[in-house]
């Protein structure tokens, strides 16, 4: 599944509502990033495998030597060739550059389903000028990389010049078309909302990204994973791969006698934000909401919510507590129950991703 993002207008946040929806959908599985602007490794280079990207490579960004896209182009997209191309920026996350030199419409349809074998592949693409008239070769190849996109999504911020840009390229350039939805970055309330973001690109608006000081500072620190915990890398990741439903509603959640210390209103923000840590950070697994025992699938290990219930209760302020969760129950694992399988038993009332 090849998913892109881009905008009509530079400085929209393209490259970060891209590298949030990828850390997001990592949680999922492998994913790709294919950054055609060369910003993505910017946002990564603290969480590189060696803190930063060693000298002479850049996540295939511009620097001489580096490797990327354009270059596993040119050697006929051979899978070896992969490895040696993307850079692990996290787990289950690699990111793969532009490379050295361009890269022409021919060879993008020859990589499109190279990348569609890949699994969960997201692209920056960039910018899109709708006042060109005569594009250029590289805003060819990514109108054409943004067509063959599985989905689609044009970034826009609510001012009057995106809005402008975004209606020109509805109207003149056939560029929305491609676009399956639209997503709102909202840095500080503006006089321009949702309503008029729809009005002007013709599509509904499927996510808002607020930019907050802490997605702010961990773009400019290059430490963009660090904000995992957000609820906006959560509602991105579900442009991108489709999560099944991570809890219902009902009398189980008002009867967990392990969660007292969480009110009855805030159980189930407690019990998908823990959802959302787990997978983040051991995969798939199950909760057994009557005793708040955690099963993890592969390998199989469990334990227990009502310690992280406990302690992430003092806390009042939204965006800490959501935090204090991810990170908790990230401690969790290392002391958890081994269960073999001869052990394992279906919850009663387990909710399974």
């Amino acid at each position: 599944m090849i998913t892109a993002f881009w905008s009509t207008k530079g400085g929209e946040g393209t490259s970060i509502t891209a590298a949030l929806a990828a850390e997001g959908a990592s949680a999922a599985g492998p994913t790709t990033l294919v950054d055609l602007g060369n910003d993505q490794w910017h946002l990564f280079r603290g969480h590189h495998k060696h803190g930063f990207f060693p000298a002479g490579n850049t996540g295939g960004g511009a620097t001489p030597g580096c490797r990327g896209v354009n270059d596993w182009a040119r050697g006929g997209f051979s899978a070896d060739a992969v490895d040696d191309i993307a850079e692990p920026v996290g787990r289950n996350l690699v990111l793969m550059g532009p490379g050295e030199g361009p890269l022409c419409e021919p060879e993008v349809d020859e990589m499109l389903p190279r990348l569609a074998e890949m699994g969960t592949v997201i692209v920056d693409a960039g910018t899109l000028d709708p006042w060109d008239l005569r594009p250029s070769p590289h805003q060819k190849v990514r109108r054409r990389l943004i067509e063959g996109a599985d989905r689609s999504y044009l970034v826009v911020r609510p001012t009057y010049a995106a809005l402008r840009r975004a209606a020109r390229a509805n109207v003149t350039a056939g560029l929305i078309p491609y676009a399956k939805a639209a997503v709102m970055v909202d840095d500080h309330p503006r006089l321009n909302g949702k309503q008029d973001v729809e009005r002007a690109v013709g599509y509904d608006v499927a996510a808002t990204v607020p930019y907050t000081p802490q997605i702010a500072n961990a773009a400019n620190e290059g430490r963009i994973a660090s904000v995992a915990w957000t609820p906006t890398v959560q509602t991105l990741s579900s442009l991108v791969v489709d999560w099944p439903r991570r809890f219902t509603v009902g009398d189980s959640l008002m009867a967990m006698d392990w969660c007292d210390a969480i009110t009855s209103d805030n159980r189930p923000l407690f019990i998908d934000g823990a959802s959302w840590a787990i997978q983040n950070r051991w995969g798939d697994h199950t909760i057994d909401l009557e005793t708040g025992d955690v099963e993890t699938i592969n390998p199989p290990f469990r334990w227990n919510l009502a310690p992280v219930a406990e302690a992430i209760s003092h806390n009042t302020n939204p965006d800490e507590w959501r935090a204090n969760l991810f990170y908790r129950i990230g401690d969790l694992r290392p002391a958890a129950e081994h269960v073999r399988d001869r052990d394992r038993a279906e919850p009663a009332a387990a909710l399974e991703l």
